[in-house]
């Protein structure tokens, strides 16, 4: 069996006993991440997940979007956190639609391999956290009902195929 070493897979590794090296050439004191304009970003779902939300008094699911398009964005992630409670089921219903379940008015089963990699659409809006401006998921739309945005997958070159676990 062949073995896998950190290099191959892009971790960094430690180099001369333990220090690391970044380039952090242009990262000015008290930047953050980059803030996406309010607009549709074709998206692949990369990760989703079900914990306790941070209060811990319920539970919330967590989804992770890589963003395909435009180019300039294209591999910057976003999460999005749905609340799992009676008043929330309405976004759990949106969210799942979004990634092609039928979860309206029904009992739905669902598992994280039938959602991991599926495409969509991501309406961001912008929004605010601790004073400084941000961006959030506000909804997930099917991405076969905004073929524009399709077409900007294919020309980015951006595979269109389902991840295969």
């Amino acid at each position: 069996m062949t073995e896998i070493k950190p290099e191959d897979l892009g971790v960094p590794v430690a180099d001369d006993g333990g220090a690391w090296e970044d380039d952090l050439t242009g990262v000015a004191e008290g930047q953050t991440f980059s803030v996406l304009p309010p607009g549709r970003y074709p998206a692949r779902l990369v990760d989703v997940s079900l914990d306790w939300n941070k209060a811990r008094t319920g539970k919330r699911y967590e989804f992770e979007f890589e963003i395909l398009a435009p180019a300039d964005v294209r591999g910057q992630t976003r999460r999005m956190w749905v609340a799992r409670t009676v008043d929330s089921r309405w976004k759990v219903a949106e969210t799942l639609s979004g990634l092609g379940i039928n979860a309206y008015d029904q009992q739905v089963r669902w598992s994280r391999q039938e959602v991991i990699g599926k495409l969509v659409v991501l309406e961001v809006i912008a929004d605010e956290y601790g004073g400084k401006p941000t961006d959030k998921i506000d909804r997930v739309w099917r991405l076969d009902d905004y073929p524009e945005l399709a077409a900007q997958v294919e020309a980015n070159d951006a595979s269109t195929e389902d991840i295969p676990f």
